[in-house]
């Protein structure tokens, strides 16, 4: 990842983690899934999905995440 990226998000849940791409992308904030788990059938150990944003977009991407998690 370029150092201008910055992780903003990580889960072990693969369909939660582009939930939250997508929620970031329809904000207009680009937004990479970095996938860290070795097998898909395997993904059951947390932290294994990261989400990276530009540095200039992160405050705005945290915002975001965190209304999400205010919601559940």
């Amino acid at each position: 990842m370029e150092k201008d990226w910055i992780q903003v998000f990580n889960t072990g849940d693969t369909p939660f983690a582009w939930i939250v791409k997508n929620a970031l992308e329809s904000e207009d904030i680009r937004a990479v899934l970095l996938d860290k788990t070795s097998s898909p059938y395997l993904n059951f150990v947390p932290g294994d999905i990261e989400i990276y944003v530009h540095q200039d977009q992160a405050e705005k991407a945290l915002d975001i995440i965190y209304r999400m998690h205010e919601d559940n």
